[in-house]
């Protein structure tokens, strides 16, 4: 028999670039399908090259010694619980967004993140999901006591974290008592902490007084950590608070960094606290006209089932 050739052929629709591949030998050929059909073991490097390419997902800084990451096709490829999928694909029709095809694998599998782009679609949602999934697998001595927080979350200012926040409060209506409390001010510190809390959201000004007196404890139990715009935490001169809450979380933990620059304070920063970082970087433009694209599927889909309706009515 003669030995198997691989050929590729390049096809191109209104949006992207996909590739299939044909085995041939002298008796048959086998198509084996675009990329997002194929089971993952199946993909070679060139398959992955041009899907990050498509999505505008750059990896940067990854170690020869270490399995090479790749983003998620879908949410089912994601390792997040049933209920989590559910909560941001109910009717499995929807793709992830860029940043969460790289941000939420990473963060099931527990490995530190330094995401390199600027506000885009679906970024809250991609650190949020994981997180709860941190918090589900976290001991059950550890939920019900909630004497400590399970997960933090800092921004720059009262805007992102209220917006963060209402975010959470829509994903948690999937899990069961998980208790997210909004520090904003003083009052709120004095107030919501000694009550007890699985995920806390604040700014980083608050959280910095609260690390600084000890209202705010995560040593005992906080595994994870998410700096969103950490960028502009730095150029507010916030450096020292977000590295005494990098050395305030225990060794076991999981960090994620979302800025847009890199600051070199925050790259010493990062050097210093993070385990083997995964770098990445997600083009916003890209972002957006997925996002758009996904938009304009989701308004005919619900064109389609109210059709369906009346026809049955």
């Amino acid at each position: 028999m003669a030995p198997t050739t691989i050929t590729t052929t390049t096809t191109t629709n209104a949006a992207q670039k996909r590739l299939w591949f044909t085995a041939a030998t002298e008796n048959d050929s086998v198509v084996q399908g675009p990329p997002k059909k194929r089971m993952v073991k199946g993909m070679s490097l060139l398959e992955w090259g041009i899907l990050c390419k498509d999505n505008g997902i750059k990896y940067s800084g990854l170690r020869a010694d270490r399995p090479r990451p790749h983003p998620m096709r879908s949410w089912p490829e994601s390792g997040l619980r049933p209920k989590l999928i559910n909560a941001v694909d109910p009717f499995g029709d929807r793709d992830p967004l860029p940043i969460q095809m790289v941000a939420v694998p990473l963060g099931v599998q527990q490995r530190d993140l330094i995401a390199l782009c600027a506000p885009v679609p679906g970024k809250i949602t991609a650190y949020l999901l994981p997180m709860l999934q941190h918090i589900c697998h976290c001991s059950r001595l550890d939920r019900e006591a909630c004497s400590h927080p399970l997960a933090v979350i800092v921004v720059p200012n009262r805007q992102l974290a209220e917006k963060v926040a209402r975010v959470m409060e829509r994903l948690s209506r999937y899990m069961v008592d998980v208790k997210v409390s909004l520090i904003l001010d003083e009052g709120d510190a004095l107030n919501k902490l000694g009550r007890g809390s699985h995920v806390i959201v604040g700014t980083v000004d608050q959280l910095g007084k609260c690390i600084e007196r000890s209202t705010l404890v995560m040593r005992q139990s906080c595994g994870y950590l998410i700096m969103d715009e950490a960028d502009y935490m730095v150029e507010m001169g916030f450096d020292k608070e977000l590295e005494a809450m990098l050395k305030a979380m225990p060794r076991r933990r999981t960090i994620h960094v979302y800025t847009e620059t890199m600051p070199t304070s925050l790259e010493k920063l990062t050097r210093r606290h993070l385990h083997d970082p995964i770098n990445v970087a997600v083009d916003r433009e890209v972002s957006k006209a997925l996002e758009q694209r996904a938009s304009e599927k989701k308004v005919q889909m619900l064109k389609k089932r109210a059709a369906a309706k009346l026809l049955f009515h």
